[in-house]
């Protein structure tokens, strides 16, 4: 199986951001900043740039044909006990078995997500539809984003120490 990559490199900071959703719910949450950097064997990309730029108004573009990934690698260290995902607008029909969100230190896995143990979330007053995420235990300095479907996913931000309520 061929895999469409997307790497992004940024750096993990804690910043600030967040609103209200439009609804009763709210959420807040550290925005992952940074510059990035974009690769793409099959498929293809578009302003990846987006997924990091601290802005819920703006995406990348991400169009796998069977499979991918996006991984935000970070210069720093979060502390775990917040949670890591992000704002994305999936392809219609994506159930949580076809992603997967891993935290990374360095070049290993430290928490993997998927399937039941994943949060899926909908989310109104964002462009985003969802917040895919899980709560971490552990340190980590990247967060990786996998899907094992084709389609075009639009990735409108990355996030630790999120809380959606």
């Amino acid at each position: 199986m061929k895999r469409s990559a997307i790497v992004i490199g940024v750096v993990l900071i804690a910043g600030c951001g967040g609103g209200s959703d439009g609804g009763n719910a709210s959420f807040q949450c550290a925005f992952v900043g940074g510059s990035a950097v974009a690769g793409m064997s099959a498929g293809g990309s578009a302003n990846v740039q987006a997924a990091v730029d601290r802005s819920l108004s703006t995406f990348a573009t991400v169009r796998g044909v069977a499979d991918g990934e996006v991984i935000a690698n970070g210069n720093g260290t979060v502390s775990g006990g917040g949670n890591a995902g992000l704002f994305v607008t999936p392809p219609e029909g994506t159930t949580a078995a076809e992603v997967i969100v891993t935290t990374r230190m360095g070049t290993d896995d430290v928490e993997t997500a998927t399937g039941p143990t994943l949060d899926i979330t909908s989310v109104t007053g964002t462009p985003a539809t969802t917040y895919i995420g899980f709560d971490t235990t552990m340190a980590y300095n990247s967060i990786q984003f996998q899907f094992t479907t084709g389609g075009e996913y639009l990735i409108y931000e990355f996030c630790h120490s999120a809380n959606l309520n």
